[in-house]
């Protein structure tokens, strides 16, 4: 016993370690640097601030378009910032919708240091709507979101109990936070470990405030029953969770109306043609169920 307990210790130690560098390294993404700006595609963003989660500041840029015109929030996927949306938030504007960008925690030029995955940033998407549906140009009643990935979860959490938030768009969304990190924590260590993405969960917990019964609660499948939703999933090998995650999703949710896009490769590696098609099928879907119905269908990226 004299020698398994010192060495019990020293696992132990080593295990909370990792832990807590693992969930550093997960809640502290490299910052893209935002390489363009809106001047770069001609658009004229207003600067605008609300009170995120706990009051804390939370910037954007916001597009406006015509009149008592429907209103789009862009959330950017984990590692990115909201430039990287900027062609999309330029064809959703010349197509007669209010648009906002804006970085999610612990990404772009955003204040806070951390992400929180999508627990604090759906609660910062909620204040950013409230902000904005109090202006005489965004009709409150026809509200649409888009996400990727924690920018997909924040979305869907912030969309329930709101029924001006018609329509949907998620790439590579996931159920849970909880599965969130389990995904990063196999990704990180090249390994699928229980231990460690517990600990690191347990962390998530600790530090954003978040509780393990909403971290881990699987909505019910009538959440959406009165909104449109379009799914994303990519078929690559490097996405191949966060792909099954989406269509679990797809299947389990019961919608108004729902679909479901297979691209071959994730948003981020998409560029040129492929790039312009993926946002086209975005601005389709809004198009379709937000404005006017559209005549062309939803195109997969070859």
């Amino acid at each position: 016993m004299k020698l398994i307990l010192p060495v019990l210790g020293v696992i132990l130690v080593l295990v909370l370690l990792v832990s807590g560098l693992v969930y550093h390294s997960i809640t502290t993404p490299e910052r893209a640097s935002e390489v363009v700006s809106p001047g770069d595609y001609h658009l004229a963003a207003e600067d605008v601030s609300w009170s995120g989660a706990g009051g804390e500041p939370i910037e954007g840029w916001y597009f406006r378009s015509s009149n008592l015109a429907p209103l789009i929030i862009i959330c950017h996927g984990y590692g990115s910032d909201r430039s990287n949306n900027l062609g999309l938030a330029a064809r959703l504007k010349e197509s007669g919708f209010n648009v906002l960008l804006f970085n999610l925690r612990g990404h772009g030029t955003a204040s806070q240091k951390h992400t929180t995955l999508g627990w604090k940033e759906s609660q910062d998407l909620r204040g950013s709507m409230d902000m904005l549906i109090q202006r005489p140009e965004v009709d409150f009643r026809r509200i649409g979101l888009y996400g990727v990935d924690i920018g997909a979860y924040a979305a869907m959490h912030a969309s329930r109990d709101n029924p001006n938030i018609k329509a949907l768009a998620l790439d590579s969304v996931f159920h849970t936070i909880d599965d969130f990190i389990a995904i990063k924590v196999k990704q990180t260590l090249g390994i699928k470990t229980s231990v460690i993405s517990y600990l690191v969960t347990l962390c998530h917990h600790l530090f954003s405030g978040s509780s393990p019964a909403e971290t881990g609660r699987t909505l019910p499948p009538e959440t959406f029953a009165d909104k449109r939703m379009l799914f994303i999933a990519s078929s690559d090998q490097k996405s191949a969770s966060l792909s099954r995650e989406t269509r679990r999703l797809y299947t389990y949710f019961s919608c108004q109306e729902k679909e479901i896009l297979h691209l071959p490769f994730p948003k981020s590696q998409l560029f040129g043609p492929d790039r312009y098609k993926y946002d086209e099928n975005i601005l389709d879907f809004f198009k379709k169920e937000l404005l006017a119905p559209s005549s062309n269908p939803l195109e997969p990226v070859p």
